[in-house]
């Protein structure tokens, strides 16, 4: 095309199939290669008409739709080998200053051969898009990947909320690519999609009658994406539709395929009512309509005789003998006069996108010659550096198809993206309106202008419990954590005999203690000794006590942390206290026996302080336990359980082994003080305690961690239960009893006392009167005399 001109564009065009061998050539392509081709003629024309005299032409190499022969092609006339066997080349790659393909495959093949010369590359793909987001950045396009159709999808959902869908997709190779990238796009944004239908090449309405009753079950969405290339088929799902009386159920989303054409609603204006549809953004071009309608057997200049001969005889369905590409496959022989009106021109999507990349190439070259040649008389006297005329045009190019005057990269998600379409009723009639624009990511939607079934009033289409959970819990975690059992109420076990038992036998425990402590320190007030342990071993009760609440509610992140936490604690603090008690006996014994005096850690301070450092321990244990694995929730079966779910309860035990070895302490220093006689004996009393403590704990650890779930929590309370009402009944109950006891025994002496001084003295009066001479005066007596010491028990 234009070949005399100086700068050149080469091209790689699909302009017939494959042939029945690896070499050979098939069938013209179709009228869209065709309009596409006259598109670059067209562009180059109006370019070739400026004044400057900077003038424009190209090269087209036919590759047969193979990809291996576009490598061919393009690699024997870059390294010269076409120019030795063919005279007729007139444009030579050192004239080449851009390059245009129209197919994306194709471009990507030959991207290498054309980046080694730095020459910018173009995509048009009219043969063929790129499923994918392109991977090839030098490949300049101003037509977004099959990709982004998705994006729009998706972009449309989330517009009006819809989070779950149906969808239908051509059950081919390119139609499960796209649905299973569309699937991992609407997973990523939490939509969920219920029925996902592959449909064969061609749809019966037997077929779709299926596919609708399979779609239009009660709990399944109202939305149906329609991923699918075939006008036909999705006109025939339509019509199944109309005809099932599903009219006013589904609104549908459709691509290209759709788009603003009235074939595919003809007839159907009820089931596509509400439709929302986008093509890829183009424009109508007159003048280039104009173009092609005067192209006739006579004047089609720049097209080769060959090649627009046998657009001609597919475009009007006859055959031209005398031509070197008969069409056998039309009866009725050419005229040579047949023609079309320019409004009766399809025209192609990619012509506007063709006709803005020539002129892109253009703008690239017009600015360098403005740059660098402004003195110059003509563009002969232009001294051209090849190496900054081909950036220039590729950074000119850059600019011009991302449509932005300070960019410096192009963006890959297309600088043109889609027209939003939406079927509606427009007065009597339905028709299309353009409801917005999806750019470069962005949708913009006049949603005011948009109707659906009911006016402007969208459908609903989301899942938030039902069968639909079931379908969308392994798709999104947003879904599976719906579809999750519901917790049950905190306070649930309030309200069975279980929780309503152990709560209220807690709370008397509570009680007790608490009575217990007042009574202690009003009565009884602490001197010396181990009184402060006493209170200690009661306030380790009462956490005890306390704890069992953390498992009688329902687990949440809150009680999962004290279950963790306190009970260890608690039970440090008793048997911390009763060993320090024990030990202190011990030493007592030993004090005795040596006569040595006691040091300060006999003291109640030093004693306390030497209890609360071996609870610390304990505490050290449950913190670290606390931060390293943080308390949660999680579901064992249908059960909601502290984590970790299936091995909590031996956590636990394993967390109170310090306890295990407190307590085994303890037993062993209760043997060896068990003659001790300090405090009426109390270490053999302790000993009890801890005796039935390790009964009870060797039954509720088995039950607790080998015992069905259901059994585990309750046997935890009642342990706690046992442990911290045994400690109440063997040291304290005792106490209560000998302190009344000995308060009893107290008064009674020193009423009899009383009577016996006063009767002693009476005596002696009367003596004293008769006897006649007077007699030594008496001594005066002890009111305590003879009165047997008290035994001071302590008051805890």
């Amino acid at each position: 095309m234009y070949p005399q001109q100086r700068f050149g564009i080469s091209g790689l065009v699909p302009y017939h199939h494959q042939g029945q061998t690896f070499f050979s050539c098939g069938e013209f392509f179709s009228e869209g290669i065709f309009q596409n081709v006259a598109a670059v003629a067209y562009a180059l024309s109006q370019i070739n008409r400026n004044e400057v005299g900077v003038g424009l032409g190209a090269i087209l190499f036919d590759y047969c739709d193979r990809i291996e022969r576009a490598r061919e092609r393009f690699y024997s006339f870059f390294s010269g080998e076409a120019l030795e066997s063919d005279d007729s080349i007139v444009l030579t790659p050192n004239r080449i200053v851009a390059s245009i393909s129209f197919d994306d495959d194709a471009a990507e093949a030959v991207s290498n051969i054309l980046s080694s010369n730095y020459i910018p590359h173009f995509s048009s793909p009219i043969g063929g898009r790129k499923l994918a987001d392109r991977d090839d950045q030098t490949i300049l396009t101003s037509v977004p990947s099959r990709t982004a159709e998705l994006r729009t999808f998706l972009s449309i959902l989330r517009a009006y909320k819809w989070t779950f869908i149906n969808v239908i997709y051509d059950n081919d190779d390119d139609g499960k690519f796209m649905m299973e990238t569309f699937r991992e796009m609407a997973t990523n944004q939490d939509v969920c999609i219920g029925d996902s239908l592959g449909v064969p090449q061609r749809v019966s309405e037997e077929y779709a009658r299926e596919l609708i009753e399979t779609l239009a079950v009660a709990w399944k969405p109202r939305i149906v994406v329609l991923l699918m290339d075939a006008s036909d088929n999705i006109r025939t799902i339509l019509k199944v539709a109309d005809k099932l009386d599903e009219s006013e159920r589904f609104t549908f989303l459709a691509g290209d395929a759709w788009g603003n054409k009235p074939s595919v609603t003809k007839g159907l204006d009820r089931v596509s009512a509400g439709a929302l549809t986008f093509t890829m953004e183009t424009y109508d071009l007159p003048d280039f309509r104009i173009f092609v309608a005067n192209l006739t057997l006579e004047n089609h200049d720049p097209f080769p005789d060959e090649w627009f001969e046998e657009y001609f005889q597919n475009k009007f369905q006859c055959r031209l003998s005398p031509s070197e590409r008969v069409q056998r496959q039309y009866v009725k022989e050419c005229l040579g006069t047949e023609s079309i009106h320019p409004d009766d021109i399809v025209q192609d999507p990619y012509v506007f996108h063709t006709i803005l990349s020539i002129n892109a190439i253009a703008h690239g070259l017009d600015a360098y010659i403005t740059k660098h040649c402004a003195d110059a008389e003509s563009i002969d006297d232009c001294n051209v550096v090849q190496a900054e005329l081909l950036l220039e045009i590729l950074h000119q190019s850059e600019l011009s198809l991302n449509n932005t005057a300070d960019s410096n990269s192009y963006d890959q998600d297309g600088a043109y993206g889609y027209h939003i379409w939406n079927y509606r009723k427009l007065g009597k009639e339905y028709g299309y309106i353009n409801a917005g624009k999806w750019e470069n990511s962005n949708l913009r939607l006049e949603k005011p202008s948009i109707e659906f079934k009911i006016g402007t009033f969208a459908p609903d289409s989301y899942c938030t419990e039902g069968i639909c959970l079931e379908v969308c819990s392994s798709q999104s975690t947003k879904y599976a954590a719906m579809a999750l059992p519901k917790p049950l109420p905190i306070d649930s076990n309030f309200r069975n005999v279980y929780g309503i038992m152990t709560s209220s036998m807690s709370l008397l425990g509570i009680i007790v203690i608490l009575v217990t402590m007042v009574y202690f320190m009003m009565s009884y007030p602490t001197a010396a000794g181990t009184s402060v342990l006493g209170y200690m071993i009661l306030i380790g009760c009462l956490m005890l006590y306390s704890v069992n609440f953390a498992f009688i509610f329902q687990p949440t992140v809150g009680t999962c942390a004290v279950r963790r936490f306190m009970m260890g604690v608690a039970y440090a603090i008793i048997f911390s206290a009763m060993l320090v008690k024990v030990i202190h006996t011990w030493r007592v014994m030993t004090y005795s026996s040596t006569r040595d005096e006691p040091d300060g850690l006999s003291r109640p301070c030093g004693l306390m302080l030497v209890a609360i450092g071996l609870t610390f321990v304990q505490v050290v244990l449950g913190s670290a336990w606390l931060i390293l694995y943080p308390p949660g929730t999680d579901l064992e079966g249908e059960t909601w359980r502290c984590t970790p779910t299936e091995r909590f309860e031996i956590d636990l035990v394993i967390s109170l082994v310090y306890v295990m070895v407190l307590i085994a302490a303890t037993i062993l220093f209760c043997f060896e003080t068990w003659h001790a006689e300090e405090n009426s004996k109390e270490t053999r009393w302790i000993l009890l305690a801890s005796l039935f403590t390790t009964i009870a704990w060797c039954v509720w650890t088995v039950v607790a961690t080998q015992a069905p779930i259901t059994f585990r929590d309750p046997a935890i309370v009642i342990g706690n239960l046992i442990c911290a009402t045994v400690v109440i009944l063997f040291l304290y109950a005792r106490k209560m009893y000998l302190y009344s006891q000995l308060t009893k025994d107290v008064k009674d002496l020193e009423m009899r006392s009383h009577y016996t001084a006063a009767t002693s003295l009476y005596n002696a009066s009367l003596n004293a009167q008769k006897m006649a001479d007077p007699l030594p005066r008496t001594p005066g007596v002890e009111i305590n005399a003879g009165m047997p010491g008290r035994q001071f028990v302590e008051s805890s």
